[in-house]
Formats: structure tokens, sequence, C-alpha cells
């Protein structure tokens, strides 16, 4: 590809393949399986904490930019931005409650077929890390759905004039493991849609931090 393009207009599509354990032991005695067959695990899956008490912790999602192909915001018919034209998230972490971001104007880019969405707000919430959790972090991803709304009335969203652009998936099983107080999750992910024709170079770029108890041991 020519090197004067955009890290967006790079991003072609995506391929994800996953691994879904039932119970909780499954996971463990598949690792024991492999690692007597010669695997090794960087990511330290076997180290991660079992407790039997829940602990208070935060966890605190940013969501900065969004990516999206011009024709995603744009209004059936039409070739510009109509000015009602509002994009926001929308996520449920854990057993929170839905949230979802202000609605933000979607303001086109230099080369005129993408388009940036700027969210300044970030969501902080209390949690409690426990078995739950951990189970949580190393079996469900974090699916972030964008949204194109028409109109910034003060409604519950997904509002019946919205509509769903797709979804980034975000991995949050780091976010389980026990070697630091504050552990964070940080990329850029693509969007995948279904039915969508073309969200070639439609991302968002996500930061999770993750801020558990002092470790007993770490002074000791």
């Amino acid at each position: 590809m020519p090197h004067g393009l955009e890290l967006m207009q790079k991003i072609v599509g995506g391929l994800e393949l996953s691994v879904s354990f039932t119970h909780p032991g499954d996971r463990e005695r598949v690792l024991e399986a492999a690692e007597l067959l010669g695997w090794s695990f960087e990511n330290n899956l076997k180290d991660l904490v079992k407790m039997d008490e829940e602990e208070p912790a935060t966890i605190t999602i940013s969501t900065p930019r969004l990516w999206l192909p011009l024709h995603c915001v744009l209004l059936a018919g039409q070739k510009h931005i109509h000015k009602s034209t509002y994009c926001y998230l929308r996520y449920k972490l854990y057993d929170h409650e839905c949230f979802w971001t202000p609605l933000k104007k979607p303001k086109e880019s230099t080369n005129q077929k993408q388009v940036i969405v700027t969210f300044k707000a970030s969501k902080k919430a209390e949690i409690f890390r426990g078995p739950s959790l951990l189970w949580y972090f190393r079996e469900e991803r974090l699916e972030i759905q964008v949204w194109r709304a028409y109109g910034n009335e003060n409604v519950e969203r997904p509002h019946n004039t919205d509509s769903w652009i797709g979804s980034a998936f975000v991995d949050l099983s780091r976010l389980g493991e026990r070697t630091a107080r504050t552990l964070t999750v940080s990329g850029v992910y693509p969007l995948f849609g279904r039915n969508a024709s073309n969200l070639s170079g439609a991302a968002l770029r996500v930061h999770v931090s993750f801020l558990s108890p002092p470790i007993p041991w770490a002074h000791s």
C-alpha cells in the first residue's frame, strides 16, 4: 500500500477466532493438558487470582476517537452530513446498567471520505473484584456499539429513529491478572456490523484502566 495512506485507510477488514468455556474449571484443565504437551502462556493465564471474597475496585473506560466512512453518517439520498446528525456510543459493562455517551457531531476528515467523532467524556465505575468478575474478564468481551442519531433530544438511547452502525469488541482478559494495581487495555479496534455494506476504515480508539486494591504480599 502507498506509504502516504492514513492509518484507518489501511484497515481492510478483520477476522477474530475465540474459544469459550462453559464451566469455570474447563479452562484450567485445558491449560494443564496444553502444558504437558509443551505449550507456554505469555499472558500468565494460569496465574489469575482466585479469591473467595470480593474487593472494591475502579474501572475507567475512555473512547476518545471514532473513525467512520462518510456514508455511515449520511441520510438516504444525501451527499453531505445533515446538521442534525449525531453519533454516540453505547455499551454494558459487567452487571452495570447500559451506558451511552453524550451525542457528538461527526466532522469530515481531510480526505473527505471519512468522518471523525471525538468523545471527551469517560465512564468511571465502582466495581467489586471477585470470582464472577474475573470470569467476565476471561470469557466475555466488551461490546461498544456505535449509533447514529438524528436530532439531539434528551431521551433514552437508542431512540426509535437511531441507527446502529457497528460494534467494536474489546478483549478484557488482561484485567484479570494480578501483576500490578493498575492494569490497562488500550488500542484501536475495528468495527464489525451484520449486513453492513462497507465498514472499511471504521474503528474506535479505546482505553480501559482497572485499579484494584493493593496486593497483600507486595511489600513482604
